[in-house]
């Protein structure tokens, strides 16, 4: 933390819940000039998911009181920004938040409270083949109730930064690994009238590892056998889990690579919580979700029983929750990431994430004025999964963390009964979006820097719809649909439409590598006495474990040209209820917008005003100038949710830091709509770019998400001119 040297470290800490105050309420920026302040708030640990794409980090909340209100407020808000760095430098990757508010410690649990933030990386572009391991870089940074810069380097007042690298899965199998890995001959003449990168079919892979082949592998790199035969050593003794038994001649073949089993099993039967290979560093709650997560770190390079071109082991994690702090911890179920040997691994290590939709939660929630806080129990076991009836056991190779974390308020579902939950509309988690304007994060003081966030937010193109049905049942058992209808119409059902957009659920099965993709269309002709639009439920949540749809999507709203403000709904039943019966979920509110922004294309010195965005020079576009010259102009950019607009000048390596004024700027109320006619100007005499042909080029965009997580609109129009 940095400060002014005229104030000492002990009045710093005094005038801290002043100046945090000051912060939210008059946006005041220095009393006391600090940043990465972690009194309050700490990022702890970032992970990767490979299987499931989905990047984690856990946040630590450590005061009772200073997050602007209870649960019955708004309180505010943590956001984390993730980066990456690939090599060459970090990329943003984009950022997400999640509520936070004061709540008090009681006799049973007290602060820090860990909270989970998620967010998908879904890259294809860095991923390699399995025989060359891809670990880049996370940095996650953490601010309070302002969104972090996409500077990666530079810290706001409250919050700090994580780096962590992760292992990204391998690419597709295709021809052009075969030839990376020495299999075909990349010269040769019939490898032409093929697309190399094409996905194939992959080769086989074996159920178990070959144990032979490791205990070849493993001999001279210090991976220990009562390590890498822990899957296998359970078929000699009768206090093991056998996760792979193998036949009695492949273990004389073991004894003869110089492996004495005897000594193996007394290590491994001595063995308990060993975290030299793997460690569970941090877990918490993705309250909003109902979805609990933990971190891995992976220590080592080898003894995780292959490399990625082969089956590799498994991390489990069980979690279990202590629901009245009591001691008592009931089962929520077991999770898991596929790890391998990496060859090499970076000095920290390589983080992986875990994460397990917790349904158990709806039956424990209270309302906002009776915060409802309990401890989680996260169990880490490599190779075998742990217990699921003794909390408090430990397999050979991991470790337990307890935390405490906050359960979202709400009404309480008893167990057994049909609910559902909306949890985010287009990527927006409903406590992001305006109950007033139906606009996505909502802002009171909105930024100045041209590359701020935009706030106020509407939604167009395909709108994900996200939630989850507690108590389904098994697989197809229950019907759902989602219905939208304009805002201003009555509430009867004649007004709502339904959304009939096929689409791919992911299914996750804990014990599987990766997860399932099964698309979904929905059900032929009409629901008696219901209608059409409805969808089969594919989670099975009567599996043990339950396979449950990873990122709780429930469907995809074409929004195609609708304008304005909508309602939506989610409506289930089971297939055994009488006809005409259903049940629905509370009514979101969106504002859409899919008006896509217009640019002139005529070169004229004049701002067309039929358009909607145009760029002119008074002096006619093409002309050239003196080094001694300023340039005039004008430009327009117009929407109903104008975002920004920018003017850049290129080439940028011969204009030594010339640009026009006003170079940029971002709205700055629900009223601004954009500039119908701005002046700008260039003045060449103050930097003297050198003699060269350029173009000026407007960029505008509004401030709609469109197809969920991408967007806005935007358009642009470029003018040229010469210095001489």
């Amino acid at each position: 933390m940095a400060k002014q040297d005229k104030v000492s470290s002990e009045a710093l800490e005094e005038l801290l819940p002043v100046r945090r105050m000051l912060l939210l309420n008059l946006g005041l920026g220095g009393i006391v000039q600090f940043t990465g302040n972690v009194n309050w708030e700490e990022l702890t640990c970032v992970g990767y998911n490979p299987q499931t794409s989905t990047l984690q980090a856990v946040v630590a909340i450590r005061q009772q009181t200073g997050y602007s209100g209870g649960l019955c407020s708004a309180g505010s808000k943590e956001f984390v920004r993730f980066f990456i760095d690939y090599g060459s430098g970090f990329q943003d990757l984009g950022y997400t938040s999640f509520d936070v508010h004061d709540v008090p410690d009681s006799h049973a649990v007290a602060h820090p409270i860990e909270y989970v933030v998620q967010m998908p990386l879904l890259d294809t572009t860095h991923r390699r083949c399995c025989g060359t391991p891809a670990t880049p870089k996370v940095r996650a940074v953490l601010s309070w109730n302002t969104v972090p810069g996409t500077n990666p380097n530079v810290l706001n007042a409250f919050g700090n930064m994580v780096d962590a690298h992760i292992q990204l899965a391998p690419k597709p199998f295709s021809l052009a690994c075969l030839i990376e890995s020495g299999v075909l001959n990349a010269g040769l003449k019939a490898l032409k009238q093929f697309d190399l990168e094409k996905p194939l079919s992959p080769l086989p892979l074996p159920a178990a590892p070959d144990f032979i082949e490791l205990a070849q592998k493993y001999k001279d790199e210090k991976v220990q056998p009562h390590r890498f035969l822990t899957p296998v050593l359970g078929s000699l003794t009768a206090k093991q889990s056998v996760a792979h038994p193998i036949p009695a001649s492949s273990l004389q073949s073991l004894s003869k690579q110089g492996i004495d089993l005897a000594a193996a099993l007394k290590l491994l039967e001595n063995t308990s919580a060993d975290v030299s290979y793997e460690q569970l560093t941090c877990a918490g709650l993705h309250s909003a979700t109902d979805t609990v997560g933990a971190v891995i770190q992976i220590k080592r390079p080898l003894g995780y029983n292959g490399d990625l071109c082969r089956p590799g082991s498994r991390e489990y994690v069980a979690f279990w929750a202590d629901w009245n702090n009591n001691g008592t911890f009931e089962y929520l179920g077991t999770t898991s990431v596929n790890v391998h040997d990496l060859g090499t691994i970076p000095s920290d290590g390589v983080r992986y994430s875990v994460s397990l939709l917790a349904p158990g939660i709806v039956e424990h929630l209270r309302e906002c004025g009776n915060p409802n806080v309990i401890r989680l129990r996260a169990v880490l076991s490599w190779s075998t999964p742990p217990s699921t009836t003794n909390p408090n056991a430990l397999n050979a190779w991991g470790n337990r963390l307890d935390v405490h974390v906050q359960i979202r308020p709400g009404t309480p579902v008893t167990n057994g009964e049909l609910a559902a939950d909306i949890f985010y509309v287009g990527g927006v988690k409903l406590s992001d979006i305006s109950t007033l304007t139906h606009l996505a994060y909502p802002s009171i003081v909105l930024g100045s820097a041209c590359d701020g966030p935009l706030m106020d937010r509407p939604w167009g193109g395909l709108v994900n719809i996200q939630g989850h049905i507690y108590n389904a049942g098994a697989a197809n058992s229950v019907r759902f649909r989602v219905r939208y209808k304009k805002h201003s119409d009555p509430d009867v059902d004649a007004s709502w439409t339904p959304v009939t957009f096929a689409q791919e659920f992911t299914l996750e099965e804990p014990f599987l590598p990766f997860p399932s993709q099964v698309t979904v269309s929905q059900i032929a002709g009409t629901e008696p006495g219901l209608g059409s639009g409805w969808f089969y439920y594919v989670e099975n949540q009567l599996a043990s474990p339950p396979i449950i749809e990873i990122d709780n999507l429930l469907a995809v709203w074409d929004t195609g040209s609708l304008e304005g403000d909508f309602d939506l709904r989610l409506e289930y039943r089971k297939t055994t209820d009488a006809p005409g019966v259903y049940l629905q979920s509370h009514v979101v509110s969106i504002k859409l917008h899919n008006y896509q922004m217009v640019a002139s294309t005529v070169a004229t010195s004049l701002i067309d005003s039929t358009k909607d965005l145009d760029l002119v020079i008074d002096g006619g576009d093409c002309h050239s100038y003196s080094q001694s010259a300023t340039i005039h102009g004008h430009l327009r950019v117009i929407d109903q949710y104008f975002g920004k607009w920018s003017l850049d000048l290129q080439p940028a390596t011969h204009t030594n830091g010339a640009v026009a004024v006003p170079s940029c700027r971002i709205y700055n109320s629900l009223a601004d709509q954009g500039d119908g006619n701005l002046a700008w100007s260039l003045s060449l005499d103050t930097n003297k770019p050198d003699k060269c042909g350029y173009t000026l080029t407007l960029t505008g965009s509004d401030r709609t998400i469109i197809n969920s997580n991408g967007g806005p609109h935007t358009a642009s129009k470029a003018v040229g001119f010469a210095v001489i």
